[in-house]
């Protein structure tokens, strides 16, 4: 099967799912029309990292132990081996990734897995963590995937030249996937706030909506993420195109997700 066939078959799984990754399909193949290889990359390594954490999120079901199914496919990337299927899309993506300055695209991508199967494992106990482990958290996710976007892209920058890109996205997409992640519980609100509202033992999106503590925090959280997000439009006027390119859509779909959540 050859990269496009598998990626095509990622896509129609992504947009049988849910109406809203349709938009995402649609960017990933049109927006790469003048750069075909380029695209080719970007997809095989977004469809690669989306099948392994739908399958750890339970939106897509494997035979396998979906935990054993993520640790085989981290066993063949140190191998570099060819083992499971969607091993060829890995596999083409770091063929055509070209390091500079030390850059470590295999590791980048072993991080993103593993934050994953982190995921997998507290969703199964509904851990909860302080502010600073969940920000420690936060930057793990979120520098590695922009590292791999950013050198795929050809951009000069790397996660750690725009941090407040990163904790923008952990915490803005802790608010906006709130009710999906606790329904799973993966909990990223900090311990202290949750003491500090009174919520102790099973947590549900009703107890935090109907907490008026909580709903505070939620609207320091938006209003502090629109300031970092204005901090990275003013560090991007003077990026390269390739950083404006692969940043500012994230950025403008973080501030109308913000305004509109304050409205």
């Amino acid at each position: 099967m050859g990269v496009e066939t598998t990626c095509l078959k990622e896509a129609a799984h992504l947009a049988k799912r849910d109406m809203k990754y349709w938009i995402v399909v649609g960017h990933l193949y049109l927006s790469g029309l003048f750069k075909p290889k380029q695209a080719k990359t970007v997809r095989s390594a977004y469809f690669f990292c989306r099948h392994i954490d739908d399958v750890l999120d339970g939106d897509r079901t494997i035979s396998e132990d979906p935990e054993d199914y993520a640790y085989a496919i981290l066993d063949s990337i140190e191998r570099g081996g060819n083992k499971p299927k969607i091993m060829e899309l890995y596999n083409y993506a770091i063929k055509n990734i070209e390091p500079r300055n030390g850059d470590k695209p295999k590791e980048d991508f072993k991080e993103v897995i593993n934050v994953m199967i982190f995921d997998y494992c507290r969703s199964k106990f509904g851990a909860v963590f302080s502010s600073e482990e969940l920000d420690d958290y936060f930057n793990k996710t979120f520098e590695h995937v922009l590292n791999l976007s950013f050198m795929i892209s050809g951009s000069n920058l790397r996660g750690k030249d725009i941090p407040e890109i990163v904790s923008s996205m952990g915490h803005i997409y802790s608010i906006r996937d709130m009710e999906t992640d606790i329904s799973r519980k993966i909990i990223n609100i900090p311990s202290e706030e949750l003491q500090m509202a009174g919520i102790n033992g099973d947590i549900s999106y009703e107890k935090i909506r109907n907490n008026r503590y909580l709903l505070d925090w939620i609207d320091n959280e938006i209003l502090l993420g629109l300031d970092s997000l204005d901090v990275c439009r003013q560090k991007l006027d003077n990026a390269d195109k390739a950083s404006r390119k692969v940043c500012l859509p994230l950025v403008g779909a973080m501030e109308r997700y913000c305004k509109k959540y304050l409205n």
